[in-house]
């Protein structure tokens, strides 16, 4: 606890948290620092206020660590508690978190039998989505000039004003998150057309046309395309690190196909409440492949946990997304 003799409390905090909440989920435990009224390495520096509403949407919902941001990796841990303190002097004020990584018991494999999975449940009009598509970004990762021309020329199922993610983390991978409803990701919903008629049916095509040449053309690096639509209550995201015209629209085509795979692990799944399904798009052999799902308790189902030692982590980092 020497880095934080300045702070009453701190000891007493972090042992009250293990005797309550310690569980063979969790391999180790270590106490960080989430946020400070300091200046942080972005330049930017945190009210008060803003500090106890961090403390208490941490000890309401929990935190779910992840790596850089990168929502291709499952989460490998969480925060247990937060407590906002200040030091004895009253020039620094710390929200400190007891934080756990998860053991190799908290992950479950996928169902071996993927392929033989039941699809017989028909979805209504409330498991989809028939909203734009909207975007969000970082306008510190990619430039908000190329976002605000491509949305002005975009197609008439595009939203025109994007949302802005706020993510601080050391090294953030660059996302450029791309919501899209049921006439791109399902369009195999007979439904979905017989409520919004055939006018929808060439939405896909038009939708992977735009992306390319207004976007994706004109950004000169490599990106992490981030598709993702509700079904079932369960956010399904489909995912492809690229910077290749080629490959984006080979990766849309195939949406369908993985749509209907992702419809029928979530529909074996719901009793258990999937909240978060990720296929990533395998650049190489060209397919969409299951990476993991977070279910309704909490607990992820992946061939391939990501497991991280604490002297591995680097420190936590935080987004948020705001309208523009």
């Amino acid at each position: 606890m020497s880095d934080f003799d300045d702070f009453d409390g701190v000891e007493e905090f972090y042992k009250g948290t293990l005797r309550k909440l310690k569980s063979d989920i969790y391999d180790e435990f270590v106490l960080g620092v989430v946020s400070t009224n300091k200046v942080d390495i972005h330049g930017d520096q945190m009210s008060l206020e803003a500090l106890k509403s961090t403390e208490i949407a941490i000890n309401k919902h929990g935190l779910p660590l992840n790596a850089h941001h990168d929502p291709r990796i499952a989460t490998f841990g969480r925060t247990l508690a937060a407590k906002m303190l200040t030091s004895r002097d009253g020039e620094k004020t710390y929200v400190l978190a007891v934080i756990a990584t998860y053991s190799k018991s908290f992950y479950r494999p996928f169902p071996t039998e993927m392929r033989a999975l039941n699809s017989a449940y028909i979805p209504t009009e409330t498991d989809v989505s028939f909203g734009d598509v909207e975007i969000e970004y970082s306008n510190i990762e990619l430039d908000e000039d190329i976002i605000t021309c491509a949305l002005a020329n975009a197609p008439e199922f595009v939203a025109t004003k994007p949302y802005i993610a706020v993510r601080k983390a050391a090294d953030p991978v660059t996302i450029l998150s791309i919501a899209i409803p049921a006439s791109i990701a399902l369009p195999f919903l007979t439904g979905y057309f017989n409520k919004l008629g055939e006018q929808t049916a060439n939405h896909q095509e038009r939708f992977a046309s735009w992306l390319v040449n207004s976007i994706v053309k004109k950004v000169n690096k490599r990106v992490l395309y981030n598709f993702n639509t509700p079904y079932r209550g369960c956010l399904v995201e489909f995912i492809i690190e690229t910077n290749s015209p080629v490959l984006i629209k080979d990766s849309i085509n195939q949406i369908t196909d993985a749509s209907n795979n992702a419809k029928k692990l979530i529909d074996n799944l719901v009793d258990e409440s999937p909240k978060r399904l990720v296929y990533v798009y395998h650049n190489d052999d060209k397919m969409w492949v299951p990476e993991h799902v977070t279910l309704g308790s909490g607990q992820v189902l992946t061939d391939r946990p990501y497991l991280m030692s604490m002297e591995e982590f680097g420190g936590l980092s935080i987004g948020a997304r705001i309208a523009d």
